[in-house]
């Protein structure tokens, strides 16, 4: 499964590695920072909620606090994208990291679509890695991937 589609907690990420590692923002090309997705956990109020006012007012009230957040953070071993809690994990590195690498992020698009990108986008990481590619031929080969299964035109 690509890495992008499992979304491992900082504890199984720190846990998986063998060798000393560290998390920072994604470097920028040619000057400009890249374009990279990013992804958050939200609580999510049913349409179909028989008393919105009474959930909206849950999350608002209790939910969306530093305390609760912090909580979760401690309990699931996600970085928080509430400021307030982020900035309380000033000290932690890797949490840092991923936040340094969120600032210039895109939110992750939640359509069936973007499986077609992760499965290109691997294969052409693995290209790479395995020194089968140049990493512009493999990118190029992925993004036309991405365009001949989304039914655009490729390049």
């Amino acid at each position: 499964m690509p890495a992008a589609l499992y979304n491992p907690t900082l504890e199984e990420v720190q846990f998986a590695q063998e060798a000393a590692w560290g998390d920072a923002a994604v470097p920028t090309i040619g000057g400009k920072a890249p374009g990279v997705f990013s992804g958050v956990q939200a609580f999510e109020i049913s349409y179909y909620s028989k008393n919105k006012v009474l959930a909206n007012l849950f999350v608002k009230d209790f939910l969306v606090t530093k305390d609760v957040m912090l909580d979760l953070y401690g309990r699931g071993g996600r970085p928080p994208a509430y400021l307030p809690a982020l900035f309380d994990l000033a000290d932690n590195a890797d949490i840092q990291g991923f936040a340094d690498s969120a600032a210039n992020g895109t939110p992750m698009p939640k359509i069936s679509q973007m499986g077609s990108v992760w499965s290109a986008w691997s294969d052409a990481l693995q290209l790479i890695v395995n020194q089968q590619l140049d990493p512009e031929t493999a990118m190029k080969n992925a993004a036309n991937q991405i365009r001949t299964t989304l039914g655009c035109p490729t390049t």
